[in-house]
């Protein structure tokens, strides 16, 4: 009997493979242990340096691991037949207490803790040659910190990703009063109350359920005036990876994740209080603003007719009107809606189209929603279908351009 069996090629999987390898050493080798009422995990990393993570409950921390993992290792180290061997032999040797004793009789070091396991046969995937990591290292664990929450020893800062917010225009205005108050850049603003956000937010679920506390922060949203717009938040790598493991978690999206954490932190902000009569005064003129921002119909049909004329070769054209020669493929990708732009962007495919800002967001998302499966085609290559418009830092990756040529399109979101 002929069957059609289709079978992931081994090109595709490969990384995913050495993934669940390497993940499945981490969880036998790392050492686990509870520090007060917080869950520890200590990581001997291939390159030498020790990688901690905590986290309130064992599936936080799990996901942090994670998160960690895939922020400080571009590629996981590689873990061959003789390693998987090699570890199963002493995990034996390490429930032997016949073993052990004859280990300390003879004087062998770490007799006051145990040493990581790092089988023969572990090498990372950059190394030209596989040789054995226990020949450069044998790191010793350092006995566990009484101090919660101490950062990783790699820093990810530098590295920034973009996410979608998806909030009313009172609540933007307030952020920027903020920023303003305290004399900080708004896109750092934002990053910084975030990451003091999900903080709050992790300590918050200890006690709570952590649906329930989305919940309140998605009350806290709800309650500004206007209409909701979109902007873009930079935030730090790994934080934007723990922000999709709880969205994920939750059943949520990143955009609500990131909204809720703003309105939680806005109603402990003190200079909320400051200029919440000058916000009260200018909340009506916000409201009438966005009224008047509603697409006129018509305007949004014509603008959408003038872009089915345009996409494809044509748009070469308008390309070069935003100063992206060579960009073609993005900036059709920006017209059918698949991707989320900048607002300067899209103020400036406006002016090219002679249409207002409102008519020219409502066309592209209209664009978007009409499309009979929209898909996108990511940055490793690999093509999915699309429930919502991609990211403007995932679009511009997806491009593979040169370092400078990509910073400078990042760019155009902060």
């Amino acid at each position: 009997m002929n069957r059609n069996v289709n079978l992931p090629s081994p090109a595709l999987n490969a990384p995913l493979r050495a993934w669940s390898d390497y993940l499945g050493w981490v969880a036998t080798t790392a050492d686990f242990q509870m520090v007060g009422d917080i869950c520890q995990c200590t990581i001997a990393m291939s390159a030498g340096q020790i990688l901690k993570v905590q986290a309130a409950t064992p599936d936080l921390l799990a996901k942090k691991i994670m998160a960690d993992l895939t922020a400080n290792l571009m590629v996981p180290p590689t873990i061959d037949g003789s390693a998987l061997s090699s570890l199963q032999d002493a995990t034996k040797q390490q429930r032997n207490p016949q073993s052990k004793q004859q280990q300390l009789q003879q004087g062998e070091p770490g007799q006051d803790e145990p040493k990581p396991l790092i089988p023969e046969g572990l090498q990372t995937q950059a190394s030209p040659q596989e040789v054995s990591m226990r020949s450069h290292y044998e790191p010793a664990l350092p006995r566990a910190s009484q101090a919660p929450r101490s950062a990783p020893v790699t820093s990810t800062k530098g590295t920034l990703q973009t996410v979608g917010v998806y909030v009313p225009v009172a609540m933007h205005e307030a952020l920027k009063a903020v920023a303003e108050k305290q004399g900080k850049k708004f896109s750092v603003l934002v990053r910084e109350m975030v990451e003091s956000g999900y903080e709050r937010f992790e300590d918050a679920i200890e006690e709570r359920s952590g649906r329930k506390v989305l919940d309140g922060y998605e009350q806290k949203v709800a309650s500004y005036d206007g209409q909701s717009e979109q902007w873009m938040a930079r935030l730090d790598r790994k934080l934007s990876l723990e922000l999709k493991l709880t969205a994920k978690e939750y059943g949520r999206s990143a955009s609500q994740i990131v909204g809720g954490l703003l309105a939680e932190e806005l109603s402990h902000c003190p200079q909320v209080q400051t200029v919440a009569s000058s916000l009260s005064a200018t909340v009506q003129a916000v409201a009438i603003t966005a009224v008047r921002g509603i697409a006129d119909p018509a305007e949004v049909a014509r603008v959408q007719a003038e872009i089915a004329g345009l996409v494809g070769l044509k748009a070469n054209e308008l390309a070069n009107h935003l100063g992206l020669p060579g960009k073609r493929r993005l900036v059709n990708e920006v017209l059918v809606g698949i991707v989320r732009a900048p607002g300067v962007l899209m103020r400036d495919v406006a002016e090219y189209f002679q249409v207002s800002p409102e008519a020219m967001n409502e066309a592209v998302s209209l664009n978007f929603r009409q499309l009979a499966a929209p898909s996108f085609k990511a940055p490793n290559g690999q093509p999915r279908v699309l429930t919502e418009p991609v990211s403007w830092e995932e679009a511009v990756k997806a491009l593979h351009l040169p370092h400078d040529e990509e910073a400078q399109l990042l760019g155009l979101g902060d």
